[in-house]
């Protein structure tokens, strides 16, 4: 489940146009980020700078929408989930391969019952 840990990310989706939408910061950390296209460094100052919802934003095609596998545990604790992650439309590619062994915290809102997954 997603937390209410929002964070403001960016991607380009034209020459100077951007898209700029709130997800959650546990599961997009700046590493997670970068391999999907998007950032949070402020497009430059003579862009065109469009808010999104994440819904509307996949509508568009101008991103698109992956699912990836995460894990954690071994044993009989081992655990797997499959999360959808919005990527820039020229990282779809590559995002797969970029993801492995990067970490995302995933569980219920309380912090007490999150916890760091790995992607396969």
């Amino acid at each position: 489940m997603a937390s209410n840990n929002r964070e403001a990310y960016f991607v380009a989706i034209a020459t100077g146009v951007y898209f700029a939408f709130q997800v959650d910061a546990d599961i997009y950390t700046p590493a997670v980020a970068a391999v999907l296209g998007l950032t949070q460094t402020d497009p430059p100052a003579n862009s065109k700078v469009i808010p999104i919802d994440r819904k509307s934003a996949l509508r568009s095609k101008c991103v698109s929408l992956i699912k990836a596998t995460v894990f954690k545990g071994t044993g009989d604790a081992y655990e797997t989930r499959r999360i959808s992650l919005v990527c820039d439309n020229e990282k779809t590619g590559t995002a797969m391969v970029g993801l492995k062994g990067k970490t995302v915290t995933l569980g219920t809102t309380a912090a007490a019952t999150s916890s760091p997954w790995t992607f396969k």
